[in-house]
Order: C-alpha cells, then sequence, then structure tokens
C-alpha cells in the first residue's frame, strides 16, 4: 500500500514539474502593469472569481467580489490599451483537453499540493470582455480574431472571437464577410453565433440586411428570433424584410411572433403592426 503511494505521490510530483517547465518555457507574451500587478493577474483573479462564484451558492460575498474584480479588470485594460492585445489574443484561443481536463482532476484529489485551476472558458470570457473594454481601439485584432473564429467553428474560442469580433465593431469587412458567410453553415451552434455577433455589430445594411432577411427563413426558431431583432435596429433601412417579417406574425413561436411585430413596428413605424389582422402591413 506503501509503495503505492509512493508511486502515486512520485508520478503527481513529475506531472507537476512537466507543468512548471511548461510555463517556465512557454513563449512569453507581452504583459503591461497596473498598480504593480501584471495584466496577467488582474485577469487570472476575476476569472477565478468568477468561476468560483459560478461553482457554488454565488452569495452576495461572492458577487460583490466578482463585480469588484471585473471594475478592476476592466480599468487595467483600458490603461494598457492596445499593449493588452497580445495577452487577449493568447486568452482568447486557450483551451482545455480532455488531457487537461483527466489531469486538474488527479491533481484536485490529491492532498500534497492546492491547485487553483482556472477553466479556460473563464480566461476566453475575461480576453472578450478585454475586447468589450477597447471597443475599435483593438482594430488590430481583427486579422488574428477572424483566424480564431475559423479555426474551430464550433468551439468555445471561435465563439468569444465572434463576440469580440462583434464588440470591435463593422470596422473591417472581413470580420463582417467572416460572419456573414457562417449564417448558413450547417451547424446550428455556428449559424447561432454568426447571428448574435452581427445583430450586435450593425454593419452596412447593404450587404447585412439581406442576410438577416434570409435567415427569417431558418428553422431554427432562436436564430429566426435574433433576426428579427437585428431587422428592428435597422429601422427603415430594412424595408426589403418586411415580406418575411409579415409572414412571421403567424409562426407558431409566440418569441417569434413578438419580434416579427416589434421589428415591423420599428421599422415601419405603424402601429398596425402591433395586431395580427387588418392594416396595410397584413398586405403581401
Amino acid at each position: 500500500m506503501r509503495k503505492r503511494s509512493r508511486v502515486a505521490l512520485f508520478s503527481l510530483l513529475i506531472a507537476v514539474s512537466g507543468v512548471v517547465a511548461w510555463v517556465l518555457f512557454s513563449p512569453e507574451v507581452l504583459d503591461p502593469m497596473y498598480k504593480g500587478k501584471a495584466l496577467s493577474k488582474w485577469m487570472k483573479e476575476v476569472a477565478y472569481a468568477y468561476y468560483v462564484a459560478l461553482d457554488s451558492s454565488a452569495n452576495q460575498g461572492n458577487l460583490d467580489e466578482v463585480s469588484e474584480k471585473l471594475d478592476s479588470w476592466a480599468a487595467a485594460v483600458r490603461q494598457s490599451g492596445t499593449n493588452a492585445i497580445p495577452l487577449l489574443l493568447n486568452s482568447i484561443r486557450a483551451s482545455d483537453s480532455n488531457l487537461k481536463f483527466k489531469f486538474y482532476g488527479l491533481l484536485e484529489r490529491q492532498h500534497f499540493i492546492k491547485v487553483r485551476h482556472i477553466p479556460a472558458e473563464m480566461l476566453n470570457q475575461q480576453a472578450q470582455l478585454g475586447f468589450e473594454t477597447l471597443g475599435s481601439k483593438a482594430s488590430s485584432a481583427i486579422p488574428e480574431l477572424i483566424r480564431i473564429y475559423k479555426s474551430d467553428p464550433e468551439g468555445l474560442s471561435s465563439a468569444y472571437a465572434a463576440e469580440s469580433l462583434a464588440a470591435i465593431g463593422p470596422v473591417d469587412n472581413d470580420a463582417v464577410m467572416a460572419l456573414v458567410s457562417s449564417t448558413t453553415n450547417k451547424s446550428d451552434i455556428v449559424r447561432r453565433r454568426a447571428m448574435f455577433a452581427l445583430s450586435r455589430m450593425h454593419a452596412d445594411p447593404k450587404t447585412v440586411v439581406p442576410v438577416l432577411t434570409e435567415c427569417l427563413k431558418d428553422n431554427d426558431g432562436v436564430l429566426v428570433q435574433r433576426a428579427a431583432d437585428a431587422l428592428a435596429e435597422y429601422g427603415k433601412e430594412a424595408v426589403s424584410a418586411l415580406p418575411e417579417l409579415r409572414r412571421l406574425k403567424r409562426d407558431q413561436d409566440a418569441s417569434v411572433r413578438d419580434s416579427a411585430v416589434n421589428a415591423l413596428k420599428l421599422i415601419t413605424g405603424e402601429a398596425a403592426a402591433k395586431t395580427n389582422t387588418g392594416g396595410a402591413l397584413d398586405k403581401p
């Protein structure tokens, strides 16, 4: 029994040494300082606090800590400006392999070394919030974000890359077209992500309105609802979508109907859009 325990401990130490070596000799990423602390440290602190809040009963103390750390993280990113981009991109790319999950599962079962593991998705999320903070100032990150987005369309990194592109805004046509091309993907997940990002981006209506209108014909109710909501934001610039939106007033999904009615109202400005019968809006 003792021999088995020693072997397990020895194996654990080797594994930990491997992780330490990987950390020490992995390529360095620009890591600006804010209030005497590295930007990556601010990110990990808020990511871990958020992870703990999700993994617990999330009492008010947990939530207050997350809110406070989010404010500090945003301030650190604003102060760092474009110097934060390398770290944000590196964190958007972060992923947890099955091997990594098993490894940390092993570490958490032992009592020799205390391990504080931060899931990659928490880092993805904070990186995306970093891009939200920088907005259009992070436009130089667009080419790499597009590459990340296309590399694994159904992966978590792709989802956060899409949201980051939306946060930066329609300053680059390549970003808009990358999202537009994904609205016809076979995967519901990919189509939804592209639609969510496009709905936030508010790009050139000549390019996007026809795409959103086509999405109104999709079989995915969530996608159709978001497309209608996005068209509503374009107002009179989305007049070409009226026939499809009128059709959706009779859809079986109440959420889809509500979004269609709201879009019709905002696009036409007519109160007749509120009802399912009567009025010029019901004409084909």
